[in-house]
């Protein structure tokens, strides 16, 4: 379960700051904003929130985890949408690690999120952080910013302070 957290958790949570210098001012404000609806589903994950966090993904976006195994967006959102049932964030913090436009047409982020809050275990409420870091790439398609994959780089996520996964650099 743990493991489900934290990944569902790091896809959904990203942020923003340092920009490319040949990023426009327009892709920022795009980018910056796609990733504050992440934050925003977190903090309150009612549909409507979830919807618009999600909307910036593309039908063929993966995420490739740490072991280099791909997972395709259905199957995120679902994982996304049930461990949401059982977290109540406090806080999420956001912090773009570089941003690279690396043709017309593709964007590189490397972004890390840091989160915190409560979760429910059949055993009762429990302290909950995460830290993930992961390299993101958006495309413009059809004249829109997607984000077509989220490769996972690191994750510390602790449970009443003690640490249940340490992955990544």
């Amino acid at each position: 379960m743990k493991s489900a957290i934290s990944f569902a958790l790091a896809v959904l949570c990203a942020g923003g700051v340092a920009f490319a210098a040949d990023v426009t001012p327009d892709v920022q404000k795009t980018l910056t904003d796609a990733y504050g609806l992440t934050c925003a589903a977190v903090l309150d994950p009612s549909d409507k929130n979830f919807d618009a966090a999600t909307a910036v993904l593309s039908p063929d976006y993966v995420v490739v985890d740490f072991k280099g195994a791909s997972h395709k967006r259905d199957e995120i959102l679902a994982m996304e949408k049930q461990q949401l049932k059982t977290f109540k964030a406090s806080s999420c913090d956001n912090k773009f690690n570089s941003v690279t436009q690396t043709d017309a047409s593709t964007i590189v982020v490397v972004n890390t999120s840091n989160i915190a809050g409560e979760i429910q275990a059949p055993d009762g409420k429990h302290d909950f952080t995460a830290l993930n870091k992961a390299q993101d790439t958006w495309k413009l398609v059809g004249g829109k910013w997607m984000q077509t994959q989220s490769k996972a780089m690191r994750a510390l996520i602790k449970v009443d302070g003690n640490v249940v996964q340490d992955q990544g650099d």
